[in-house]
């Protein structure tokens, strides 16, 4: 791939995620972000979690789940998801806090 990617490439392929990594009606999306390597000012590696109470239509929650990943690697993280079935009372942060 060439550097950089373009966002709409990035939009494309994260997308292709869905294919293989089901999201129930109730089910949550977990997002782990961890600082490049290289990237100036570290900093601690974060944690976010799409909530159906947040996010009631699954597809509203992929969605913003891509969104805050193109933003949050623009920014210098390196945007990862847990494939293992979250609890959907897994404790979420409040979202309205993050960048």
């Amino acid at each position: 791939m060439i550097w950089p990617v373009k966002e709409e490439h990035q939009r494309e392929e994260m997308a292709k995620v869905w294919n293989i990594f089901h999201v129930g009606q109730g089910d949550p999306i977990h997002q782990r972000m961890i600082w490049g390597k290289g990237v100036p000012n570290p900093r601690s590696p974060k944690n976010l979690t799409f909530t159906a109470e947040a996010y009631p239509c699954v597809s509203d929650r992929k969605q913003a789940f891509i969104d805050r990943a193109i933003k949050l690697n623009r920014a210098g993280y390196n945007v990862y998801t847990c494939f293992n079935p979250v609890s959907a009372v897994f404790g979420g942060i409040n979202l309205t806090a993050w960048p």
